[in-house]
C-alpha cells in the first residue's frame, strides 16, 4: 500500500461520513407462489385421497347406502372435503398476498394478516443475527425462511417465510445492516485525539503459524482476541444451543447436554449451507464485545489489538480492522505441521476448501509476512509491521 499520513478506514458499506438516507423502501419481497401449495400440502393430499376413493368406490357406496336413505351422504362428504380444501388454498393465497417483507431506510420489516394486519420490524442498526432456516419441503422447492433477531433478543423478531433465493436475501439484509451502522468508533476517531491501539486482523492458511504470530504480537504488548476460542464459547450459550438442536436435532448434544463440537464440525464441513447458517448465528456474538476490548487495550496503553480469526474475511470482521496481516507459509511446511494433528493432505484440502481461497486472502491483506520456520525473523517482521501501522494510525507516518 502507498504511504499515507493518516489511516484510511477500511471500506464499510456504511462509511464514517455516510449521509443518512431518506425514508425509502430498498427491497420489497413476498413469499414465493410455491408457498401456497407447500403450506396447503396436507389438505391437498387429504382431498386427493378422498376424491380418488370416491371415484373408485363412490357408486358402490351410494348403492349400499340407498336402502337406508343415506346414499347422498357419500357425495356430499366428498364435496365438503373438496370445498374445504379450496377454501384452505384460497386462504393461503390471501395470506401470501398479505405478506410483505421490506428493507426500509432504517428498518427491516415483515407485514402480514388478512383481516388483522400486523407489522414486525427491527431497526437495521440493532440487527444481530440473520440466518436461513429450510424445512425439507422448502429445500426441495428452492425456498427458505429468513430469520432476523436483534441484539440481546432471545427470540426471532422478524421472519420472512418461504421466500425465493433466501441466501441472496440474507446478503441483502446484511449489506443494509452494514450501511446503517457507523464504522467502529476506534477506526474513525480523528488522529491525535488520543493514543489508541492499532486493530490488526490475522489470517493465513491452516498450519501457517497464525498462533505463533499472535503469540509474538502478544509478547510485543498487543491484546490478542482468539476468535476460535470465542466461537467455541458462543456454542455454549443457551440460545445458540437451542437453535442448533432445532436445526440438527439432539444428536449435536453430548450426554451432559452440551454441544458436541465434533458432531457440529461433521455437519458444517459436509454442507456449505449449514456452515453458513452456523457462522451467521455465531459471528455476531463473537464480534459484539470487540469495542470494549479495544477500549480496554487503550486504557492499558497496549500498542495493538490482534483479531486472530481464520474466517476474518468471511465474517466481515476485516472491516473492524486498521490492517490485515497474512501469515504466509509454504504448503509442505504447513502439511508437516498439521500431520501432528493426524491430518493428511486430503484432510487439509477439505478444510481449506471450506474457507476463502488463500490467494484471495493474500491479495486482500495489507501485509504479507513469511513464516518459514525462522521465529526470530518472523518476530522482526511482525515488530516492523506493527510499528508501521501504529504510526499510520497515530498520524505520524
Amino acid at each position: 500500500m502507498p504511504p499515507q499520513t493518516q489511516p484510511t478506514p477500511r471500506a464499510n458499506s456504511g462509511g464514517a461520513a455516510a449521509v443518512k438516507p431518506t425514508h425509502r423502501v430498498s427491497l420489497r419481497v413476498r413469499p414465493s407462489v410455491l408457498s401456497v401449495p407447500l403450506r396447503s400440502l396436507r389438505p391437498l393430499v387429504l382431498t386427493g385421497v378422498v376424491l380418488a376413493a370416491y371415484w373408485v368406490w363412490g357408486a358402490a357406496a351410494v348403492s349400499a347406502l340407498e336402502p337406508l336413505g343415506a346414499g347422498f351422504v357419500v357425495g356430499w362428504a366428498a364435496l365438503a372435503v373438496a370445498v374445504w380444501c379450496a377454501a384452505r388454498v384460497g386462504y393461503e393465497l390471501l395470506l401470501r398476498w398479505s405478506r410483505v417483507y421490506t428493507i426500509e431506510a432504517d428498518d427491516v420489516t415483515a407485514t402480514s394478516g388478512v383481516l388483522h394486519r400486523t407489522k414486525a420490524q427491527v431497526p437495521l442498526r440493532n440487527v444481530q443475527q440473520v440466518i436461513v432456516d429450510k424445512t425439507l419441503g422448502e429445500r426441495l422447492l428452492g425456498l427458505g425462511t429468513v430469520l432476523i433477531s436483534s441484539a440481546g433478543s432471545q427470540r426471532i423478531d422478524v421472519a420472512w417465510v418461504m421466500v425465493r433465493r433466501p441466501d441472496a436475501l440474507v446478503e441483502r439484509v446484511r449489506a443494509a445492516v452494514g450501511a446503517a451502522r457507523p464504522m467502529p468508533v476506534w477506526l474513525v476517531e480523528p488522529p491525535g485525539t488520543r493514543v489508541r491501539p492499532v486493530v490488526i486482523g490475522l489470517v493465513g492458511g491452516i498450519g501457517a503459524g497464525k498462533s505463533t504470530a499472535a503469540q509474538i504480537l502478544g509478547d510485543l504488548g498487543c491484546l490478542v482476541v482468539d476468535a476460535d476460542r470465542d466461537s467455541r464459547a458462543a456454542l455454549d450459550r443457551a440460545e445458540v444451543r437451542g437453535m442448533l438442536v432445532r436445526w440438527w436435532g439432539p444428536k449435536v448434544l453430548t450426554a451432559e447436554g452440551l454441544i458436541d463440537r465434533k458432531k457440529v464440525a461433521e455437519i458444517v464441513f459436509a454442507d456449505p449451507m449449514e456452515r453458513n447458517r452456523l457462522e451467521s448465528l455465531v459471528h455476531p456474538i463473537v464480534k459484539a464485545d470487540r469495542g470494549a476490548l479495544v477500549k480496554r487495550a487503550a486504557e492499558e496503553g497496549r500498542p495493538g489489538v490482534v483479531i486472530d480469526a481464520p474466517l476474518l474475511f468471511e465474517a466481515g470482521s476485516h472491516q473492524d480492522c486498521d490492517a490485515v496481516f497474512f501469515v504466509d507459509c509454504p504448503r509442505d511446511i504447513r502439511l508437516a505441521r498439521v500431520a501432528r494433528r493426524g491430518w493428511d493432505s486430503d484432510e487439509l484440502d477439505r478444510r481449506e476448501a471450506a474457507q476463502m481461497p488463500l490467494d484471495e486472502k493474500r491479495a486482500k491483506a495489507d501485509e504479507v509476512l513469511v513464516n518459514d520456520g525462522d521465529i526470530a525473523a518472523l518476530r522482526e517482521r511482525l515488530r516492523a509491521a506493527l510499528e508501521k501501522w501504529r504510526e499510520r494510525v497515530s498520524g505520524r507516518a
